[in-house]
């Protein structure tokens, strides 16, 4: 085929050619601003009918004008819902351009359009949804879709997107405010939202590079920086044990009159003035007391004020028995179960006390009668908290002894969780200094299982009526 070339004067130029040109110049659709109602489709409402709106359109370089509104009918409802399409369709065969209406299927998609080069070229200016036995057609039912040639960079919404774009075709998508291009495959968004999760190639983490900062220059900065509560074995401090064993190891004498001063002891004796001699030796986490060749073990104490109350009982003649009473100055102390403390092995009297510590390390004894009360009113006590109690059995910690070495701690030992025990009833658990659960009152636990008892005897008593009641309506003996 010969390479042509046209319009010129004096020459034939074809409708074919025109076209051809033409729709280079111009997309095919409607001449008009999307949001114009030129040639827009809307329902008739009076029966299966749509009207078309005036307007001018071109189709693959042909133009079309209508002047007036135009009216369409559209096929009757059939037994299955279907969605018909009002179009422009070019035929260069009878050389025309006229509204037509496209019946859809049963699928209820609407025809595909048809557009050659040379032939039949169809544009959509309106989809009707036709449901089954529908006799009017509504303004819901009628969707635009028009496409517009107002410019070169086009505007369509998505479904009315080109069917045969370009690469590189431009235009605003109306459906979803952006612009968008055509790649060659897709149709892609010009300037897409950027966020983190879609950058491509972005590193897993960002490590800083080496620096530092002035002190002056850190903002907000606490003012001082208190240690935490914490404990130092012997062992972690140094050359103090050495110290401690050198102090241990020092022997010197203390009169009676010396006894007064407050302080802690190193070894040494005190000389009673009569024929038993105490003495008393530093063992780093102890006391040891040896009256005439008897040894008693004491707890760690800061003030040795109480030797001013033996010195009276030492200076005027009483004379100790073999592992004497402290308290009293009569009878005997022996161990017992292990224990290196004092204690009264004898007892007498009809006076008999539970003995306790209380929050200044002082020896008390515990007091239930009335007359050492006040402010006396019921405890309300959940027989829920008590039974909720979980007895366990367990190992103690080892703990390091004042030279460092371990102590095992007792092994299978029953008892409870004074945490656990707090979540249900506080007020049997015992607290430290700093606030922290540190024991339990054992000795409470009778009194807590009180409400228990008290509350299955009046179950046992309900029980036990409605046992003889049922005897009763039975007409039987029990």
């Amino acid at each position: 085929m010969a390479p042509t070339s046209f319009p010129f004067d004096n020459q034939d130029v074809t409708e074919a050619q025109y076209a051809a040109l033409f729709s280079e110049f111009q997309d095919s659709g409607v001449a008009d601003s999307s949001d114009s109602s030129s040639l827009k489709v809307g329902a008739d409402s009076s029966g299966m009918k749509v009207t078309a709106q005036a307007g001018f359109a071109v189709l693959r370089g042909f133009g079309y004008n209508n002047d007036a509104v135009q009216t369409l009918t559209i096929a009757a409802a059939g037994s299955a819902s279907r969605t018909d399409r009002v179009i422009l369709r070019l035929n260069p065969a009878i050389n025309t351009i006229e509204l037509a209406v496209l019946k859809g299927s049963s699928d209820q998609s609407a025809p595909a359009l048809t557009q050659t080069n040379t032939g039949i070229y169809e544009i959509a200016l309106a989809t009707v949804a036709v449901a089954v036995g529908a006799v009017t057609i509504s303004d819901a039912a009628v969707i635009d879709s028009r496409t517009f040639t107002s410019s070169r960079v086009g505007t369509w919404s998505t479904l009315t997107r080109p069917l045969s774009p370009r690469k590189g075709q431009l235009g605003l998508n109306t459906t979803t405010s952006r612009w968008e291009y055509h790649n060659g495959g897709e149709w892609a968004d010009l300037a897409p939202t950027v966020t983190w999760t879609n950058i491509q190639g972005k590193p897993v983490s960002f490590p800083p590079a080496a620096h530092a900062h002035d002190w002056n220059s850190i903002e907000s900065k606490p003012s001082s920086f208190l240690p935490a509560s914490h404990k130092h074995p012997i062992a972690d401090v140094t050359s103090l044990q050495g110290d401690l064993d050198g102090k241990a190891q020092a022997t010197h004498n203390h009169d009676g009159a010396y006894a007064s001063k407050a302080g802690r002891w190193g070894a040494g004796y005190v000389n009673t003035g009569t024929s038993n001699e105490l003495s008393l030796s530093w063992r780093g986490s102890y006391l040891e007391v040896n009256v005439d060749s008897t040894f008693f073990r004491l707890a760690v104490f800061a003030d040795i004020q109480w030797l001013d109350n033996k010195k009276a009982e030492w200076t005027h003649g009483h004379t100790f028995a073999n592992n004497a009473d402290w308290a009293t100055n009569s009878g005997t102390s022996n161990r017992s179960n292990g224990s290196d403390r004092v204690r009264g092995s004898t007892p007498a009297g009809s006076g008999w006390y539970s003995v306790w510590v209380d929050g200044n390390n002082d020896f008390c004894h515990n007091t239930s009668s009335r007359r050492y009360k006040e402010n006396i009113e019921d405890f309300g006590i959940e027989p829920s908290d008590v039974l909720a109690m979980r007895p366990v059995v367990y190992d103690r910690k080892p703990t390091t002894r004042a030279d460092g070495t371990i102590q095992e701690g007792q092994k299978n030992e029953v008892g409870l969780i004074a945490e656990e025990v707090a979540e249900h009833a506080k007020w049997l658990v015992q607290y430290n200094e700093h606030g922290e659960v540190e024991s339990l009152r054992y000795d409470l636990l009778g009194v807590a299982l009180l409400p228990v008892v008290q509350a299955q005897a009046r179950q046992l008593t309900e029980q036990q009526a409605q046992i003889d009641r049922l005897y009763e309506l039975l007409g039987e003996d029990k």
